[in-house]
């Protein structure tokens, strides 16, 4: 609908009607990107975020690489190039070490990347509240504290849907869409029965934070390295300087299911020895996890099939996106999980605005975008699982064959090359 203006015998000018209402569940990268996107595009957007504040923001130091092309689609969305650049820094180099904290790789080159392409590294703390900040001027909406709970259509038969939440109802929406895994989008859409029956490839993953890293690993980082990654036998620790000028150092501890670290981390260094895993610790990495904060224990599952969509559902104007669809780089290995999950969202807009708003029929729109963002995150998906796999693999070949050329195994196993890539940094 196009509501013209006439002043005297010219046009004055042109308004298009926006889109809609829409509700987006969860805060993350890829819905605050989305929700970013439909505003810019004239879209009533409202998040719905069961965490009662935005304060967890400041102490999540996950990596996260950002690409020039990555800042270019978000420019696409409607973020602010400035506001982004203030949250971002130039990535440096990237090292490999041993159990004992031996150098058996590093490099500067970022998979996924061109080789001339300026690559960045932030936090995905400070990319989220940057991204927030933005949301919010274009006047979107976030409902802290408070959490979804069932999705219906409305009874009016006009196709649209109804969100009950806490403290109210959101009425008359032309998309639901859902970043959180678990939630009753999922269950519209493929049964949370159904979606309990896939099997999985589950590994034991724990992260934390020290703000007082000891020197060994402050070692590791000099004099121009951003991120560490330490293979051990049954181990892969990921460590990240987020910040510069500080001794804090955030990592994340991959190893295979059942192996009772959530038991072993609290431990103090000079307590009982006992375990499996701590005993192949480097004394400076005990020391790490002995002074860490906010330590997470998790186990990740990496689904081995999608669950089919219900017959039901395929008219629904419920969609999901970014990791609730498939997760990427669970174990931080890449850093590529807000990278993926901008690149959805900018698909996600392109298929269902054109030039300024939406000319198609919105859930068939929808069931593409699922399709395709499935597809091409199953294929990361299983280049993560092969990573994990072939590090873990790699590392109990090492003693019994070559210790004379310990860095061409790790090379083998990685998938790297001679020219300095590897598949897995």
């Amino acid at each position: 609908t196009v509501s013209v203006l006439y002043c005297g015998d010219a046009m004055a000018a042109a308004a298009i009607k926006p889109w809609g209402r829409s509700a987006i569940i969860g805060e993350t990268v890829s819905s605050l990107a989305l929700g970013i996107g439909m505003r810019w595009r004239e879209t009533i957007v409202q998040i719905v975020e069961k965490r009662p504040s935005p304060e967890w923001e400041l102490q999540e130091y996950r990596r996260c690489v950002v690409s020039h092309n990555t800042v270019r689609l978000l420019k696409d969305l409607g973020m602010t190039e400035q506001l982004l650049m203030k949250e971002l820094r130039p990535a440096r180099r990237w090292r490999f070490v041993s159990n004992e904290l031996e150098v058996m790789r590093e490099g500067d080159q970022y998979p996924g990347t061109a080789p001339s392409e300026a690559v960045f590294h932030t936090t995905e703390g400070k990319l989220l509240r940057s991204m927030r900040r933005e949301f919010l001027r274009f006047g979107g909406f976030i409902a802290w504290g408070t959490e979804a709970h069932d999705v219906a259509p409305l009874e009016d038969d006009e196709g649209l849907w109804e969100l009950h939440r806490d403290y109210g109802t959101a009425h008359s929406l032309e998309a639901i869409v859902a970043a959180a895994r678990h939630g009753p989008v999922i269950d519209v859409l493929y049964g949370l029965d159904e979606v309990a029956k896939v099997p999985t490839v589950d590994f034991d993953v724990s992260s934390g934070f020290s703000r007082t890293a000891p020197e060994p690993i402050l070692a590791l980082f000099k004099p121009d390295v951003d991120f560490v990654v330490a293979l051990g036998k049954g181990y892969i620790l990921h460590m990240f300087k987020p910040e510069l000028q500080t001794d804090l150092v955030s990592w994340r501890i991959t190893q295979p299911v059942n192996s009772n670290l959530e038991q072993e981390l609290p431990r103090q260094e000079s307590g009982d020895a006992g375990g499996d895993i701590r005993d192949h610790f480097h004394p400076a990495l005990r020391r790490l996890m002995a002074t860490s904060q906010k330590v997470v224990h998790d186990t990740v599952r990496l689904p081995a099939r999608p669950s089919p969509l219900l017959p039901d559902a395929r008219n629904a104007r419920l969609t999901m996106i970014g990791d609730s669809l498939y997760p990427v780089d669970a174990f931080e290995l890449r850093g590529d999980r807000a990278l993926v999950g901008i690149e959805d969202a900018t698909a996600f807009c392109r298929r269902m605005y054109s030039t300024r708003f939406h000319r198609g029929f919105a859930p068939s729109d929808m069931r593409e975008h699922e399709l395709d963002a499935i597809a091409k995150r199953a294929q990361l998906l299983q280049r993560d699982a092969h990573d994990v796999e072939s590090f873990l693999e790699a590392m109990r070949e090492l003693p019994a064959e070559a210790e004379a050329e310990p860095t061409r195994h790790v090379e083998d196993a990685a998938g790297g090359s001679s020219d300095g890539s590897t598949a897995a940094s």
